[in-house]
């Protein structure tokens, strides 16, 4: 059982590593930070917000994982928040930079590995995967998204990484 509250989804297929998930709506708090070959560099930033850098000066219980998108030139770091915590009642900021945003229900395509995070495994991970939703009639519509479920201090054989994209099935005409 997992020690912080963890995204749920529903499973529509599986093969081996390889996921096609059904998540509903969430929300997260992100900070879009230039730097695309730093998954780090909003997690600071986000985890000020968690622990009352915001205008209640709430504390938010953490949960996992925490997700980074890779767009152009930039990375998206977002916290999902925890469940029972509405939108509508989610905190300000005080950091203008980190906003709160949700996520509607969406299809992804997954795979998961343990391991330490390394540039060359991501493309290795991240190429079968793409292979794999070709070959059952999905259609990547996201960036990638890499899900990280586990503290840093947690050894790298012990670690769950994701890879994620958001998907559509292609209609045959």
């Amino acid at each position: 059982m997992p020690l912080v509250e963890q995204i749920d989804y529903d499973v529509l297929l599986k093969e081996e590593a390889m996921e096609i998930r059904q998540y509903d709506g969430f929300n997260v708090a992100e900070i879009k930070k230039a730097g695309k070959d730093v998954m780090d560099s909003g997690f600071n930033d986000i985890f000020r917000y968690i622990s009352g850098g915001n205008e209640s000066s709430e504390k938010i219980s953490m949960t996992s994982p925490v997700l980074s998108e890779m767009e152009d030139d930039f990375v998206k770091t977002s916290f999902v928040m925890p469940k029972s915590h509405k939108f509508e009642d989610l905190p300000e900021p005080i950091d203008k930079a980190v906003e709160i945003r949700h996520v509607p229900k969406g299809t992804y395509g997954a795979i998961r590995f343990t391991g330490s995070w390394k540039q060359e495994k991501f493309l290795n991970m991240s190429g079968h995967l793409r292979l794999w939703l070709e070959s059952k009639e999905y259609e990547i519509i996201s960036n990638v998204i890499v899900a990280r479920y586990n503290p840093p201090f947690t050894p790298p054989f012990l670690r769950r990484n994701e890879i994620l994209y958001e998907v559509r099935k292609i209609e045959n005409q």
